[in-house]
């Protein structure tokens, strides 16, 4: 019999486990990303709920994706009067937000970026409802002043 460490592939709800053979659990890296970003989203739901204005968008739901040249892709549903960060892709968006990599997202939404130079440079592009992607840029931007507008499809 061979010494060493061997590698056992388990599985386990939908997460990647490694084995080794001495009995100790590692995690694969794309199970640690997923997991890094779930607690991120987690934290920034909490971040983000005092500065939420509920009701700004004037829909019953609308879902904004969020795809990146790197990084995992996540989503925003938005309903009248909460909201909710998931991590993965919707089949059906309202609108999809391009960016290059998370910290330009968070910068957008906490109002630490100013969306307009980032639509400038080339770190914003949408397709979908394009009224709507100007206006998640308010959805949580804290201390300023909010704009009423009526969104018609």
């Amino acid at each position: 019999m061979k010494s060493g460490k061997r590698n056992v592939n388990i599985r386990s709800s939908r997460r990647r486990y490694f084995g080794a053979a001495d009995g100790r659990i590692h995690l694969s890296p794309t199970t640690h990303d997923a997991l890094m970003i779930e607690t991120t989203l987690i934290e920034k739901q909490q971040s983000l709920a005092e500065h939420f204005k509920p009701g700004f968008l004037q829909r019953p739901e609308t879902v904004f994706q969020f795809r990146f040249d790197v990084g995992e892709a996540f989503y925003l549903c938005v309903f009248a009067e909460t909201f909710k960060f998931v991590s993965g892709v919707n089949p059906l968006p309202t609108v999809t937000l391009f960016l290059p990599d998370h910290a330009t997202c968070w910068g957008l939404l906490e109002g630490k970026r100013d969306g307009m130079k980032a639509f400038l440079q080339g770190d914003y592009r949408a397709d979908g409802n394009i009224v709507l992607s100007q206006l998640i840029l308010y959805l949580f931007k804290p201390n300023d002043p909010t704009l009423i507008y009526e969104v018609q499809d």
